[in-house]
């Protein structure tokens, strides 16, 4: 994992998409894709600095049977 902090505001949605579904895979060894359906930001009641957004985020999961195995260049995996 990256020690870049980055604030949300300056990550893009394809780069939380591909996070969220790399994290989800890896903790489940399943194909995720994730898509980001609604993204905006609240105003807050904290003072100045601090954000707050609303995220609506849509899952497609499934068993992977080729979850980390290594590919062959003709696009078969080694068992």
């Amino acid at each position: 994992m990256s020690d870049e902090t980055r604030p949300l505001k300056a990550v893009s949605i394809e780069e939380i998409e591909k996070a969220l579904a790399g994290a989800i895979s890896s903790l489940t060894h399943t194909d995720v894709s994730a898509s980001i359906d609604g993204f905006r930001e609240l105003e807050t009641q904290f003072g100045e600095g601090a954000d707050k957004f609303e995220l609506q985020l849509s899952l497609k999961v499934g068993v992977s049977y080729t979850y980390g195995l290594e590919q062959n260049e003709d696009g078969s995996y080694k068992m």
